[in-house]
């Protein structure tokens, strides 16, 4: 559980409230630097809403996106 806690407190989405998309929109800005596309929204929204911001967390960060810099 403190894994979980740490990973999401990396990202600060309290200033997105309670409007999910948002939410995914500014972990994608936190870690990416950028919105979520259309696509990447609409997949993110029910995973999300199933399992919870820190599994888009894991998944952003296992992600080529965020680990090779171009």
């Amino acid at each position: 559980m403190k894994e979980r806690e740490s990973i999401i407190q990396l990202f600060d989405t309290k200033e997105a409230g309670d409007d999910l998309a948002k939410q995914i929109n500014r972990v994608y800005q936190l870690a990416l630097n950028r919105n979520a596309s259309a696509d990447e929204l609409g997949d993110a929204e029910p995973v999300v809403r199933q399992h919870g911001l820190t599994v888009l967390c894991r998944a952003i960060f296992n992600s080529n996106e965020f680990l090779f810099v171009p």
